[in-house]
């Protein structure tokens, strides 16, 4: 079963759809269909078993984040097909996620609100919890 699906959105690049499944894994599809590497075999795992909720595309970059349902946050980075942090941020499942575009703008259409960086306009990841936690990464200072 299907939990969550994202099309990548970098337009100098090919597209990739990411799509997470009951199972706990995440596969990345190309355009035409062909799953991604490893012959099959998901591409993308939990190391504790939870299940991704939440997946969303880097506006300008091949940088999958992934929500999964412990609160913890994943990095796939498409150029080396490797998750680069695996983090556990947040302090209940996640209920909101999502990347703001180059001018600080959400990149979710139901999003209104604008989060600005005084140091960069670099896209950064949003996300929220059931608790009301919010946290922010900046997108330029770890890849």
């Amino acid at each position: 079963d299907i939990v969550s699906a994202s099309w990548s959105k970098d337009p100098k690049a090919a597209s990739l759809l990411a799509v997470a499944c009951q199972d706990g894994s995440v596969r990345i599809y190309s355009k035409q269909g062909d799953e991604s590497r490893l012959l099959g075999e998901p591409l993308i795992h939990s190391s504790k078993g939870s299940i991704a909720e939440h997946l969303s595309w880097h506006p300008s970059m091949y940088l999958l984040a992934i929500g999964w349902s412990d609160g913890s946050i994943s990095f796939w980075n498409g150029e080396t097909c490797c998750v680069e942090n695996d983090l556990k941020t947040m302090k209940a499942k996640i209920s909101c996620f999502g990347w703001t575009g180059s001018d600080g703008s959400s990149s979710k259409r139901s999003e209104s609100h604008r989060f600005s960086s005084s140091s960069s306009s670099a896209p950064m990841l949003f996300a929220g919890d059931l608790k009301g936690n919010i946290s922010i990464y900046r997108s330029d200072s770890h890849y």
